[in-house]
């Protein structure tokens, strides 16, 4: 079962993260042109060289990759991520 083979019309806003190495990167690109023909607001971040489910392994880019989702989850919902932070 993948997105790739189904209707992806008026899904909501997508991050989608791969590495270059993982070997579903090729479907993600594939997906990710699918997502631009629907017209579905899709993130698409790419990190050189980590492999598959290299965010839930202790990488340097997995601690970039939590605050891309936590940055990625407060502006959908619209948290004010500057609370107590100096402007």
């Amino acid at each position: 079962m993948s997105p790739i083979n189904g209707n992806i019309d008026g899904l909501g806003n997508i991050l989608m993260m791969s590495g270059t190495s993982e070997i579903m990167y090729p479907d993600c690109e594939r997906l990710m042109k699918k997502a631009e023909k629907a017209h579905v607001n899709m993130k698409f971040s790419i990190y050189k060289g980590m492999p598959h489910t290299w965010i839930l392994l202790f990488f340097k880019e997995s601690k970039a990759a939590f605050k891309e989702i936590s940055e990625f989850l407060n502006q959908l919902i619209g948290v004010n991520t500057n609370i107590g932070k100096e402007v």
